[in-house]
């Protein structure tokens, strides 16, 4: 079977494993207060730029032995993986209960224009529900198992 594009237009719905209303039976019944995170695609283009944002090496010019310092920056790569890939949310709420409305703005990366999720709103999203949402939008950038060859 040949390799199939992206549809860079599917989104995905997901619950948190951290939300209170998640269904740990595994039958998919959430909670009707669960708060709903609409992923999408990640074009190759961006993903390749944050991926490659992820890790750094600097040569210090004045070593004598070339040391070589390696930086990982996992977190930043989750955090602009979920700005650039999240299309929008349900329920989900400030601290005294109010919604909160999901807003983009227009960022350019690599002389190309993207609609990103407002930085003031990605500051209120848990980290630790950023990073298994940042896995949920790189999942859908993979070669599913029908294309792939055994």
């Amino acid at each position: 079977m040949a390799i199939t594009g992206l549809k860079l237009e599917a989104t995905t719905t997901h619950v948190s494993k951290y939300d209170a209303d998640f269904d740990k039976t595994g039958k998919g019944k959430h909670g009707p207060n669960a708060t709903e995170w609409v992923c999408g695609t990640l074009d190759s283009r961006i993903y390749g730029r944050i991926r490659d944002m992820g890790t750094r090496f600097t040569i210090d010019p004045n070593s004598p032995d070339d040391d070589v310092e390696t930086s990982v920056q996992a977190s930043a790569v989750n955090f602009e993986t979920v700005m650039f890939g999240l299309r929008g949310w349900t329920k989900f709420n400030d601290d005294a209960g109010n919604d909160i409305a999901f807003k983009t703005i227009k960022r350019n990366h690599g002389g190309r224009s993207y609609e990103v999720v407002d930085p003031s709103l990605m500051r209120l999203i848990p980290s630790v529900v950023i990073d298994e949402l940042a896995g949920i939008i790189k999942s859908s950038n993979e070669v599913s198992d029908q294309n792939e060859k055994n």
